[in-house]
C-alpha cells in the first residue's frame, strides 16, 4: 500500500512537471535563433536551465530571470548569451500555463519585441513582472488588476501604447510602478491613490494628458514621483507638499499652470524638485526654512515673477539651483554658481 501511494505521488509530480516542461519548451522555441536555446537550455531537466528556477519539492517553475546586463544570469561558462537573433513575440501564451510563476524578469535585451499576452493576468501568484528595456509594443493588458500579488510592475523603456488600465488600482500590494519611456496616452487613473503601498511611481517620457490626480497625495509611502516629459496640465496639487516621505518630485516638461504650492518648499524631506519647463506663474512662496535640504531645485523656464523669497537664503543645503528664464525682479546669479543669497556650503 505504501509503495502504491509513493508511486501515485511521483506520478502526480511528473504530470505537473510535464505541464511546465511543455510551457517552457514552447517558450524556448519562440526564441530560437539565439544562443540561449542551443547553449544554455539543453536536456530535459529544465529546472537546471539558466534563468529558470523551480520549487525543489514540486519541481514547478517559480521564477524566470533573464537579465541582459547580469553576468550571473547571462553567461554559461565563457559564453555570453545572445538574444539578439530572432527572438520576437517575447511572451507566448505558453508562459500563461506556468501557474506557479512568482517572478518574470526579462530585461534590457533591446531587440525583443512582441506584445504582452492578455492571459498573463491569469498568473495569480506573480509578484514581480519586469519586462523593462525591450521593444515590447501593444497595450498593457486591461485586466492587469487581477495580479493582486504583484509587488513590482516594471514595463519601462519599451514601445507600449494606449492608456494605463483603470484596473491597475486593484494592485494593492504594488510598491514599484514603472511605465516610463513608452508611448502611453490619456489620463493617469484618478484612483491611483488607492495603491497605499507604492514607494515609487515612474511615468515620465510618455504622452499622458489630463491633470495630476489629487488622490496621489494619499500615497503616504511614496518617495519618488516622476511624471516628467508628458502633456499633463492643470495645477500642482497643494497636498503633494504634505506627503510624509516624498524625496524626489519630477514634473518638468509638462503644461502645468498656476502657482507653485508653498507646501513643496516647506516639506523637510523633499530634496529633489524639478518643475522646469511648464507655464507656472506668480510669486514664489516665502516658505523655505533652515531645515530645507535640496540637492536640486529647478524652476527654470516658467513665468514666475516678483521677488525671490528671502527665506531661500536660510536653507540648510542647496546643491543645484536653477531659477533662470523667469521674470524675477532679482536675476543675480553670483560667483561659484550660487544664487544671490549665500548658502552655507558656498563661498559667497
Amino acid at each position: 500500500m505504501h509503495i502504491i501511494l509513493v508511486l501515485l505521488l511521483l506520478s502526480f509530480s511528473v504530470a505537473i512537471n510535464a505541464s511546465d516542461h511543455a510551457a517552457v519548451s514552447a517558450f524556448k522555441d519562440a526564441i530560437s535563433g539565439s544562443t540561449i536555446a542551443t547553449t544554455a537550455w539543453t536536456g530535459d531537466d529544465f529546472c537546471i536551465w539558466l534563468g529558470i528556477y523551480c520549487d525543489p519539492n514540486t519541481l514547478r517553475v517559480t521564477d524566470i530571470v533573464l537579465r541582459a546586463d547580469d553576468s550571473s544570469d547571462s553567461v554559461v561558462g565563457d559564453k555570453k548569451l545572445d538574444l539578439s537573433g530572432s527572438w520576437t513575440g517575447l511572451l507566448s501564451n505558453s508562459l500563461c500555463l506556468l501557474d506557479q510563476l512568482t517572478t518574470l524578469i526579462i530585461t534590457d535585451w533591446n531587440s525583443i519585441s512582441g506584445e504582452i499576452p492578455p492571459c498573463i493576468t491569469s498568473l495569480s501568484q506573480l509578484r514581480i513582472l519586469d519586462l523593462s528595456g525591450n521593444r515590447i509594443s501593444g497595450e498593457i493588458p486591461s485586466e492587469i488588476g487581477k495580479l493582486t500579488q504583484l509587488v513590482v510592475l516594471n514595463l519601462g523603456g519599451n514601445q507600449i501604447s494606449g492608456s494605463i488600465p483603470t484596473s491597475i488600482v486593484s494592485l494593492q500590494n504594488l510598491k514599484l510602478l514603472d511605465v516610463s519611456n513608452n508611448q502611453l496616452t490619456n489620463e493617469i487613473p484618478s484612483e491611483i491613490g488607492q495603491l497605499k503601498m507604492l514607494s515609487r511611481v515612474l511615468m515620465g517620457r510618455n504622452q499622458l494628458t489630463g491633470s495630476i490626480p489629487g488622490s496621489v497625495a494619499g500615497l503616504t509611502r511614496l518617495a519618488d514621483l516622476d511624471l516628467s516629459m508628458n502633456k499633463i496640465s492643470g495645477l500642482v496639487p497643494d497636498a503633494i507638499g504634505s506627503m510624509p516621505v516624498l524625496s524626489t518630485l519630477n514634473l518638468y516638461c509638462n503644461e502645468l499652470s498656476g502657482e507653485v504650492p508653498g507646501s513643496l518648499f516647506g516639506n523637510k524631506g523633499l530634496s529633489h524638485l524639478n518643475l522646469s519647463r511648464n507655464v507656472l506663474e506668480g510669486n514664489l512662496p516665502d516658505s523655505f526654512s533652515s531645515e530645507s535640504y535640496f540637492t536640486a531645485l529647478d524652476l527654470s523656464y516658467n513665468k514666475l515673477n516678483g521677488e525671490v523669497p528671502k527665506s531661500l537664503g536660510s536653507v540648510k543645503y542647496m546643491g543645484v539651483l536653477n531659477l533662470s528664464n523667469n521674470d524675477f525682479e532679482d536675476q543675480g546669479i553670483a560667483r561659484n554658481g550660487c544664487f544671490w543669497y549665500c548658502f552655507p556650503q558656498c563661498d559667497c
